[in-house]
């Protein structure tokens, strides 16, 4: 349940920056735990690496 709160809540932010700011892709980093991802969002959608672990 978190998990899909998290996500529903990390598009909704990027949707609001893509919209009110001009730019054509924004990047986003998700930490979770021990590991993290890259986002790069743009107004197609979102591409996530694989985790990074550190």
């Amino acid at each position: 349940q978190k998990g899909i709160t998290t996500a529903g809540q990390i598009t909704t932010y990027a949707a609001l920056q893509l919209d009110c700011q001009y730019c054509t892709h924004i990047f986003s980093i998700l930490i979770i735990r021990d590991y993290a991802q890259l986002i790069q969002w743009d107004l197609s959608g979102a591409i996530v690496t694989a985790p990074i672990y550190y």
